[in-house]
């Protein structure tokens, strides 16, 4: 087996784990959101801001140069661009931008 795919499978794996803390985040707002309100600031709180997943992208960082060659990169990298995580998305997105692959195929 090369590196290549034991990246690729460690990268979905923490996709995964990425999807399922999102599932998580949103159940507990959910619950929070039948609590009663708590008084907050104009100014965003903590909970509210996404703290990305820094394996996440360097797994796409190391697989981008892989993107024409095997063909479950691209997919891969764009079920990343529909996480709920807007730093993650953010950092695909302007690792994509960089390397000039994002096109509204990427998208």
């Amino acid at each position: 087996m090369n590196s290549i795919s034991v990246s690729f499978n460690r990268s979905q794996t923490d996709l995964k784990k990425q999807s399922i803390a999102e599932k998580k985040k949103a159940i507990e707002k959910a619950e929070e959101s039948k609590e009663p309100k708590k008084t907050t600031t104009i100014y965003s709180s903590k909970d509210d801001k996404d703290s990305g997943n820094d394996d996440l992208t360097l797994y796409a960082t190391l697989l981008l140069p892989f993107w024409e060659s095997y063909s479950t990169v691209r997919p891969f990298i764009q079920q990343m661009l529909t996480s709920n995580d807007k730093r993650l998305k953010y950092n695909i997105a302007l690792l994509l931008i960089r390397n000039n692959k994002l096109t509204r195929t990427a998208c």
